[in-house]
């Protein structure tokens, strides 16, 4: 079973200098207020070691702002938290699972996305710059239109959803790229027997 903590507990460790986290499920407030709460962008102030967390679950906890470069994150889900405008600058996501959460203005250049999920996730106006997504799977995503950086990125074995492919390739085309110049990435979901080459690289 794993041990379960409120967002302010969690702070408290980080804040104690705990940075490696196995197996926790953390419960927060988000968006209602808690007054027991502590907020966890107060790290801003504090930079510190590289954080490590290895199937946690998080749950309504709100992480806005919060300093994440080069965290690993192993078999995590986030399930309707907030991550907007993370520093997540060379950070692993690995295995995890994201859904009806937001990224919004978070930044994720240098980032890895490997064989996560992402399904009703926010990414307007992230920064994915030299980030790599390879195996991951993106399901009713929205804001893809203000991602930053895209062309840039590398993104291989992908799957995506029509809705979001169609973003997707809107997004490229406003850039003036013609996607059907670019490398293999994607399988349509509704045709998997389809692949679709739309980001940077040779064929």
């Amino acid at each position: 079973m794993k041990e379960l903590l409120h967002e302010y507990e969690l702070v408290t460790s980080l804040f104690e200098g705990q940075t490696r986290f196995d197996g926790l499920s953390v419960i927060g407030s988000y968006p209602q207020q808690d007054s027991r709460r502590v907020e966890l962008t107060d790290l801003l102030e504090r930079p510190g070691p590289v954080l490590e967390f290895d199937r946690c679950h998080f749950k309504l906890v709100n992480m806005e702002g919060m300093p994440l470069v080069g965290a690993q994150f192993r078999q995590c889900e986030f399930e309707t938290s907030s991550l907007e405008e993370i520093d997540a600058h060379g950070a692993r996501f690995e295995g995890c699972y994201i859904r009806h959460s937001s990224l919004r203005d978070a930044t994720m250049r240098g980032t890895q996305m490997i064989g996560s999920l992402l399904r009703m996730v926010n990414i307007g106006g992230a920064h994915v710059a030299w980030s790599q997504w390879l195996g991951a799977e993106f399901t009713y995503c929205f804001g893809v239109e203000d991602v930053i950086g895209m062309p840039i990125a590398s993104v291989q074995q992908c799957v995506m959803d029509m809705p979001t492919y169609k973003r997707v390739t809107q997004h490229l085309q406003s850039y003036g790229i013609d996607a059907t110049h670019y490398r293999v990435c994607a399988v349509m979901r509704e045709y998997p027997a389809v692949q679709l080459s739309i980001f940077r690289g040779p064929r």
